[in-house]
């Protein structure tokens, strides 16, 4: 199974119309909402709102192909946020975002192993998650995590590079 959202380029200020709007309906713009409320928030109403607001604009907008998959589960999240947060930051809101749709008892527990690989957005951010059983598939297993561990690979030599 496959997740994907994107999102879009900021609006310039000169057009504060089309900057509220996406900054109301921008899943990646509130994301960072939320991690930044959940880290920061001394009080829980401000954290909950803000990942009430996010897994709305994650549902609306989610392009998802697959089946939900079963337990014991390989998990492949790839993210490409602005100002790259920590690499383990959006893990736990992502996972409460997907876990309905994703794993076939409907909870995050069925994760085995985890793979994050964050990169650099080129263009526009964007969040993907891809997961398969290994009792069901495990060549396919196999070959998802040697494909993310790959590019995670190539995008550290490329950062090393510069």
């Amino acid at each position: 199974m496959k997740i994907k959202i994107t999102g879009t380029s900021r609006p310039s200020r000169k057009q504060p119309d089309d900057l509220a709007l996406w900054k109301r309906t921008d899943p990646i713009w509130l994301l960072r909402q939320c991690l930044g409320n959940k880290l920061r928030s001394k009080h829980w109403r401000s954290a909950h709102f803000a990942k009430k607001k996010w897994l709305d604009a994650f549902i609306a907008s989610a392009s998802i192909e697959g089946s939900p998959v079963e337990a014991p589960a390989l998990v492949v999240i790839r993210h490409a946020l602005p100002r790259c947060p920590d690499v383990d930051a959006p893990v736990k809101v992502i996972l409460d975002a997907v876990q309905e749709m994703m794993f076939v008892n409907g909870d995050d527990s069925s994760v085995g192993t985890l793979i994050i690989v964050r990169e650099k957005p080129d263009s526009d951010p964007y969040v993907s998650i891809e997961a398969t059983s290994f009792s069901k598939a495990p060549f396919k297993t196999q070959q998802l995590a040697s494909d993310a561990l790959r590019d995670a690979h190539m995008t550290l030599t490329k950062d090393k590079d510069k």
